[in-house]
């Protein structure tokens, strides 16, 4: 019982840590839009004349400065940029001529998208290219298992999406080059803006193994660097943890290295790689533009890029703000995930508050 009951407490001291880092990412949300307002407004150019273009007249200029308030001063427009963000407003996008929330909005799910998948395929590939790695350790398999995941490092991912697109799309003709979906076939009615999740909960398989089909490829090409980085975390982490005092007892009682690995091994090791796989999640939400080029995925990383090129302030600051929120909530996710597949941590974690 009275275990029961410190561990009760603890869940609820954990629970308020969550609460004090969900808090701290408002004043971390205010930091991030402070900075990057400022900043975006001391890159050279000016937004109006990009948005008009060379042929309009001064008069013209002049009209759509005051509109956007570019004749303020700057903290003055920073004010009326919070007054208008507590509303659910962006501003207008000088490079689309909508909404930048209805921009974000259509482009944020397919590059949501893009990256669940390419998480689940590192998380999987990695967790088990590591343990096989380590089950085979300092043998053939295991040196090669090196090597290439060294060369997933250090070749940028653009280059692997090249290259498995003239293998696996132009010489074998297995999979798609571009788009979401074949052409002439409907997207599911919208429901999350994710093709796969919105087509299994409309009940339209066709659609469902078809988005499969199409973010396969770039899913991939995504996932190779963090699979890389993963599987060699992966292993070092097993190494490290086999050769600690619980794994020399369960030896001693007779158990295999495999069973080792699944049942005892596995749940610490993992800490370590959650940690790293949250960072490189949210990492790819911003970083995935190249994979999206290349593919020619219609995703916000792309149309970041895009509105920074156009100077767009507005779009600039809505998708910096988008992906900074990814960050903290990923991280936070991740937090729970390590106390939930490690508990020692979680109530370690309570004791020193």
């Amino acid at each position: 019982m009275r275990n029961s009951a410190l561990q009760s407490m603890m869940s609820r001291i954990y629970a308020s840590q969550l609460t004090q880092r969900l808090v701290q990412s408002v004043f971390v949300l205010f930091g991030v839009s402070a900075l990057i307002f400022f900043i975006a407004r001391v890159i050279p150019g000016d937004p109006a004349r990009l948005a008009l273009g060379p042929n309009a007249s001064p008069e013209q200029v002049a009209s759509l400065r005051e509109q956007l308030n570019l004749d303020e001063p700057a903290l003055t427009q920073y004010f009326l940029f919070l007054r208008d963000l507590f509303h659910g407003d962006l501003g207008i996008s000088l490079y689309s001529g909508r909404p930048v929330v209805r921009d974000i909005l259509e482009q944020l799910p397919a590059t949501v998208e893009l990256v669940l998948f390419s998480a689940v395929i590192m998380i999987v590939a990695g967790v088990v290219i590591g343990a096989v790695a380590t089950r085979y350790q300092n043998r053939a398999a295991d040196y090669i298992i090196r090597v290439l995941s060294l060369a997933g490092i250090v070749v940028p991912s653009f280059v692997w999406a090249i290259v498995l697109m003239l293998i696996l799309a132009f010489w074998l003709d297995l999979l798609p080059i571009a788009g979401r979906l074949s052409q002439g076939m409907e997207p599911p009615r919208h429901i999350t803006g994710l093709y796969t999740v919105d087509a299994l909960l409309t009940g339209n398989i066709p659609v469902f193994f078809d988005a499969i089909y199409h973010i396969a490829l770039p899913a991939f090409a995504l996932s190779i660097a963090s699979i890389s980085q993963e599987s060699r975390l992966m292993r070092a982490s097993l190494v490290e943890t086999m050769s600690a005092p619980f794994i020399e007892t369960a030896r001693a009682y007779g158990r295999t290295e495999s069973w080792i690995i699944r049942k005892w091994a596995m749940r610490p090791a993992l800490v370590p790689a959650l940690t790293v796989v949250g960072l490189d999640i949210a990492s790819k939400i911003g970083n995935a533009f190249l994979i999206e080029a290349v593919f020619a995925w219609p995703g916000i990383a792309r149309y970041g890029v895009e509105v920074i090129l156009f100077k767009d302030l507005n779009a600039i600051i809505g998708t910096v703000l988008v992906i900074s929120l990814a960050f903290i909530l990923i991280n936070i996710i991740v937090d729970f995930l390590v106390g939930l597949v490690y508990p020692k941590i979680r109530l370690q974690g309570a004791t020193d508050v």
